[in-house]
Order: structure tokens, then sequence, then C-alpha cells
């Protein structure tokens, strides 16, 4: 089987990894197993043929399929390239970004600015809870909107490079996507695909936690319960 990194899971059963690649081969394998793939957000419930549950499978999320979709559907998208992709991960003073071409990576970048109060909270959160600002606060302000279109420019500039991007996953703050949405430049690299926010805990960004996020992204996992 052409399932990856496998280990014992806490309950006696087992996990094991797979590459978005990797999914179609995975999926048929079960299938021949004896497996019945439930389709279920993100992945697929397994089944086997009395009806018990026997496991679970969360798919790689740069497959891009929508969710409940059936086996047959995920096989088709696992055959097809991934095209050109941005990974965005934001927070107030840092950013980590990253364009892929069919799984490849192009280009990179991070940013780090000084927008964070003493207590922790950034500065516009801290103005639009609070009131006026006091000391330090212009110096935030200004490193808050020079990140935000540092990033626009730099994801527009690899936007037209690529000429679109196929998909665009994200990583940030409610609050913080509006003002970047806000920002100058706007974000034009969203124009031909719909932002997906990342269904992961994400550190603060760096390049190396920009590595980890796309690993997740481009992984699945076979979960077996014990029996």
């Amino acid at each position: 089987m052409v399932v990856k990194h496998e280990r014992p899971g806490g309950d006696g059963g087992s996990r094991q990894r797979f590459a978005w690649h990797e999914t179609a081969a995975v999926l048929r394998e079960l299938e021949r197993d004896g497996a019945r793939l439930v389709p279920v957000p993100r992945g697929f419930s397994l089944v086997d043929a009395a009806g018990r549950p026997v496991g679970s499978v969360r798919l790689p999320a740069v497959l891009r399929v929508p969710l409940g979709a059936p086996a047959d559907a995920v096989v088709a998208a696992a055959g097809q390239p991934l095209g050109d992709e941005l990974v965005l991960l934001l927070r107030a003073g840092a950013a980590a970004l990253g364009w892929w071409r069919d799984g490849e990576l192009r280009a990179h970048k991070t940013f780090a600015r000084y927008v964070v109060r003493g207590h922790g909270k950034a500065q516009p959160t801290w103005l639009s809870t609070r009131g006026k600002s006091r000391y330090g606060s212009r110096l935030r302000l200004q490193n808050a909107r020079r990140l935000l279109s540092e990033v626009n420019e730099r994801c527009n500039a690899w936007a037209d490079e690529a000429g679109g991007f196929d998909a665009v996953h994200v990583a940030c703050p409610e609050r913080l996507w509006a003002d970047l949405a806000a920002a100058d430049p706007p974000p034009r690299y969203c124009a031909d695909a719909e932002p997906m926010r990342i269904p992961l805990h994400v550190h603060r960004p760096d390049h190396a936690e920009l590595r980890r996020i796309r690993f997740e992204l481009e992984h699945g996992t076979v979960e077996r319960v014990a029996g």
C-alpha cells in the first residue's frame, strides 16, 4: 500500500499519512480491502461490510474537492495538477507567504513588523476597543499598515507572474483579513480563487511554519480503529 508514516494510534488503532498524489491509489486500495467510503466533511468514514465503523480518511486540503464529495470525484481531482497556489499566514506583526506550482515551491517571503503593544494587543485592535492612541501608537499603526501593503504587493506580483492563482490558502484572524482587504494596494491575488481557510492551528508565521503548514495541506491521513 502506498500509505506512509504508519504509527500506532492511542486507542490501539493505527494512523498513516499519504501525499496528495497518492490519494487515488489509497482510496482504491481501501475499497479493495473491503471498506466502504462514506463521505463526510473533508474526507470519509470507513465502514465494513456489516456497517461497523472501522476508521476514517482525512483528505489533503490541496485537492480542493467539495465537502462530502464521493470517492469517484476525489479520485478524479487527485489526477489533476494542482496548478498555482498561494499559502498566506498572517498574524499581527508577522506574515509568511509562499507560491507553489504543482506542489513545487516557486517563491516565498516573510515579513515582521513591530505592531504589538507591551501587553500583547495589536495596535489597531487596541484603538478599536480603547479609543485614542497613546505614546508609540503612531509607529505601530504605520508598521501595521506597511505590513499589509507589503503582503498585498508581493502576492499581487506573484499572481501577475503566475497569470492568477488556482487556489489561495489563508490563515488569518477575521479582523486582520478585513484590514488586508482594505489595504493599499488591494489584494488582487484573490480575483481568480476564493480564499480557503486553512483548517489547522498556525503558530507565529515564519518560513519554518510556512513549510509545516504546506506539508499538512499536501498530506492526508488514514486512521483505523483497533479491531
